[in-house]
């Protein structure tokens, strides 16, 4: 007879901080999440789902495949993701659902048969995979005329285990990541203390329940890091919990930026920077500076047709960022090192950048006031 905790899969770690290292996921929690993920983001029972996530992620081969399966759904695979193929599926098949990051949404949006294509049976996107910018969850909510759903999870943890409900708020669906999925212990954590941390405050987003993996495959120290003893998850990303129970993510841990012995988080920053109406996408650094210890540096692509300024960008930041906040060195690209699934590498780009493969852009930052600005 089948152990529901024995090890179903091996799955490897996206990489965007570090070295990919395998989690041992189990039966009950890759069957539970999906589907749970599945019915709140209201998959209807028989519908159709569209993937182009590869199979060998948690978003192709757990959340999309098995959340299909468990609403007898029909599930319509990509062999890679193409644009224009994806949105004559959707009117030929007439998908339902799709769980796609911002990157594919962004291409979708762009792409000239969006204007042309019959879309009208798709009725929800789920996307988190990598931060969705608000301007980004409105305008599909508005192109599309559908409903969204923004989850938050990892590797580690079976996939998703907070997610929005498609009648929230538009502010809840572009500025939380949800609320915990039915059976997930989910908490704020400081990361010096340990000690859980009050409604509203920022620390490490923990997590217990049917969802934690087992371990790293071959790697018992990475395993004793990542689970504590009675159960937690330790995530490794930062976020805070409202009085209503909704989630929001601030940033990785290691991705956050110590300046001046201020702890500045790039999430914040990258969301004002996509704001502007040139910027197609960008990725805050912490970068190594013998003064401040670190500065915070943008690597920028624009629209096409468009041509961006440090100057224009910098300003445009200090219009809706603290000093310290506004990125002091500036990098604009035509490409991003990618994972599989969308994510933006930045430790490869920080590799690029120590290996000047991409240079900052020669511009001079306006006098500081301060002595921390």
């Amino acid at each position: 007879m089948l152990d529901p905790s024995e090890t179903m899969q091996i799955q490897y770690t996206s990489g965007t901080t570090g070295f990919p290292k395998g989690a041992r996921l189990h039966h009950r929690g890759v069957i539970n999440a999906a589907r749970l993920i599945a019915t709140r983001a209201n998959f209807p029972e028989a519908g159709v789902w569209i993937n182009a996530m590869p199979m060998f992620h948690i978003g192709g081969g757990i959340v999309s495949e098995i959340g299909t399966f468990s609403r007898k759904g029909t599930f319509v695979l990509m062999q890679a993701f193409d644009p224009g193929l994806f949105l004559e599926l959707i009117e030929v098949e007439r998908c339902n659902n799709s769980l796609i990051v911002p990157t594919m949404i962004l291409a979708l949006l762009n792409h000239p048969d969006m204007a042309t294509r019959d879309v009208s049976s798709f009725n929800s996107i789920l996307s988190g995979a990598a931060n969705v910018p608000a301007a980004l969850v409105l305008r599909a909510q508005k192109e599309f005329n559908c409903q969204f759903c923004i989850m938050y999870g990892q590797t580690e943890s079976n996939g998703p285990f907070l997610e929005t409900f498609t009648t929230d708020s538009v502010e809840l669906q572009t500025e939380t990541i949800g609320r915990p999925i039915p059976h997930a212990e989910v908490k704020i954590v400081d990361v010096m203390t340990l000690a859980t941390q009050p409604i509203n405050t920022v620390g490490e987003i923990w997590v217990r329940g049917f969802m934690t993996m087992s371990g790293y495959y071959g790697q018992p120290e990475a395993t004793a890091a990542a689970l504590t003893g009675d159960g937690w998850l330790r995530t490794g990303d930062l976020g805070s919990m409202d009085e209503n129970g909704y989630f929001k993510i601030t940033g990785r841990l290691k991705e956050m930026i110590v300046r001046a012995g201020m702890n500045l988080f790039p999430k914040e920053i990258e969301d004002v920077i996509f704001d502007h109406p040139v910027v197609a996408q960008v990725a805050v650094l912490g970068l190594a500076d013998e003064t401040w210890g670190e500065i915070v540096g943008a690597v920028v692509m624009a629209k096409p047709g468009n041509s961006l300024s440090a100057d224009d960008l910098y300003s445009y930041c200090r219009k809706n960022l603290s000093p310290q906040k506004a990125p002091e060195r500036w990098f604009f690209t035509d490409q991003y090192p990618m994972t599989a699934t969308g994510k933006i590498q930045k430790n490869v780009l920080l590799t690029w950048i120590d290996e000047g493969k991409i240079k900052p852009v020669e511009w001079e930052r306006p006098a500081r006031r301060s002595s921390i600005g």
